[in-house]
């Protein structure tokens, strides 16, 4: 790799980094909407039974999602972190 490949290379990773970020920051905000929902589920008197019971999984459901997403996010960017120190190294950048 030479030095106009690395540098393109490291710019793209950071970029990809702060992407990531923006990803992962998303996924957080949905975890905690998720929560205060479901939250609000539970303590709703005017909802019964199944219906109730639904909705909660629901939400249970989209959480998990959004927990998934998160540490998917994370690792990503722990390898772009990793990429990124490697360039560094390269002495080009």
């Amino acid at each position: 790799m030479d030095k106009k490949e690395a540098v393109a290379t490291y710019i793209a990773a950071q970029e990809l980094r702060r992407l990531y970020n923006a990803y992962r920051a998303t996924s957080k905000a949905n975890i905690w909407i998720m929560r205060n929902i479901r939250h609000n589920v539970i303590h709703n008197t005017f909802m019964e039974g199944d219906k109730k019971t639904d909705a909660f999984i629901q939400l249970q459901q989209k959480e998990a999602l959004s927990m998934e997403t998160d540490l998917v996010f994370k690792k990503r960017i722990s390898q772009l972190e990793k990429r990124i120190k490697e360039l560094k190294s390269l002495d080009f950048i």
